[in-house]
């Protein structure tokens, strides 16, 4: 797997439990994404919960205890794991589940701080400090887990919030480079091209979810200028609205 970190993110961004694939981008790449249909998917269960059911490929439970978890909670048991039957041969790489915890010099859950910390600004912008945010914007864990497919590379993502009552978004992003917060409030680390952003939006009180994946570039990658978000480094590369069909921005791949 391309060595890639994860990085949650709080203050405005949110889910109640969201579930996405997304395939790791390399230079070029294409997206693909797996039947949704429970069992269909030979390595993930996508049926709108947690646990492992039965059906053909893992779940989220089978990540919390077949595996450690990156810099949170960890829920490795090798007896419960082995009950659950293992984990697919096909995965490459799990953060397992990554408990909300405060970061090195800070005492509380952080919140990103200052008008810098944006998803369209580099990473040397951000700040964070210890902070409270609303209930709906509380996310307690997050988690991804990599898979091989048609020799495609899947990343199934998911997160899960304090509440579910309420307008929100949430995003994730996935760095080819190392990136964390310091005990000074800035964070290490910077872009790489190719470094991706997936967001979802949640309205209708937080039960309908809007999808859209963003790639970075400052110009090492051949992206149709229609795809970019004006002003920014981020270009647009996938979208999907309840009840329609997933898109893909035209001449991208």
């Amino acid at each position: 797997m391309t060595s890639c970190k994860y990085l949650t993110r709080k203050l405005s961004w949110a889910v109640g439990i969201a579930f996405g694939a997304l395939l790791l981008l390399q230079v070029p790449a294409s997206f693909a994404a797996p039947p949704d249909v429970p069992g269909s998917d030979p390595n993930f269960e996508i049926d709108a919960n947690v646990y492992d059911d039965g059906y053909l490929g893992d779940d989220w439970e089978t990540v919390w205890r077949c595996t450690h978890a990156v810099g949170g909670t960890d829920g490795y048991d090798a007896t419960l794991c082995g009950n659950l039957g293992g984990l697919n041969p096909e995965m490459v790489d799990s953060t397992g589940i990554m408990h909300d915890h405060a970061p090195p010099g800070g005492s509380n859950p952080s919140i990103f701080t200052t008008g810098g910390s944006k998803d369209t600004r580099d990473i040397t912008e951000w700040k964070w400090k210890d902070g409270q945010v609303p209930d709906k914007d509380d996310i307690e864990h997050a988690y991804a887990a990599a898979y091989t497919y048609n020799d495609d590379l899947i990343i199934y993502i998911g997160a899960d919030r304090f509440s579910n009552d309420g307008d929100s978004m949430m995003g994730a992003w996935f760095f080819q480079e190392p990136v964390a917060p310091q005990p000074d409030g800035t964070f290490s680390g910077q872009h790489r091209d190719g470094d991706i952003l997936w967001v979802a939006r949640f309205s209708g009180g937080g039960t309908v979810a809007e999808l859209a994946g963003y790639v970075w570039n400052t110009g090492s990658l051949t992206l149709p200028p229609s795809a970019r978000i004006k002003g920014t480094n981020l270009y647009q590369i996938f979208s999907a609205t309840p009840g329609t069909s997933s898109a893909f921005v035209p001449g991208l791949y």
